[in-house]
């Protein structure tokens, strides 16, 4: 009589960050906490990029308060997906750097692009079936 085994993956990808692991996990639930986020931080953005053609007007306040607005909205984003305290960590590791610091956003952002066509894709053939 032979054995057969199964066994489930792990609901998670591991993403190591100047020597430090982080887990991005992609279990239902956190797929949508993730998205959610990435729908937010996306509007965020068009509205910091709709404002661009204002800043040559603004004043040094103006400015400080609009750079405080995005970083807000960074910061959220980032420890959504990374756990709270991880953007300080990681603005620090980037120098304090935000052109440095962005790729992490962007890589972020497609690891998520990734992860949910594949999923919607699993969960589509198992209730529809495989098209032939």
């Amino acid at each position: 009589m032979s054995k057969l085994t199964f066994s489930f993956d792990k609901p998670y990808d591991e993403v190591e960050i100047h020597g430090e692991v982080y887990k991005l996990y992609y279990d239902d639930d956190s797929l949508r906490k993730y998205q959610k986020q990435a729908v937010a931080y996306q509007q965020e953005v068009r509205k910091f990029l709709d404002r661009q053609a204002e800043i040559e007007n603004m004043n040094e306040e103006e400015i400080r308060k609009l750079e405080k607005e995005a970083l807000k909205f960074v910061r959220e984003f980032v420890e959504t997906f990374y756990g709270e305290g991880s953007f300080e960590k990681f603005y620090e590791q980037s120098g304090k750097a935000m052109i440095n610091f962005m790729p992490l956003v962007e890589f972020t952002l497609e690891w998520l692009q990734n992860k949910t066509p594949e999923l919607n894709q699993h969960k589509r053939e198992y209730y529809v079936g495989k098209k032939k």
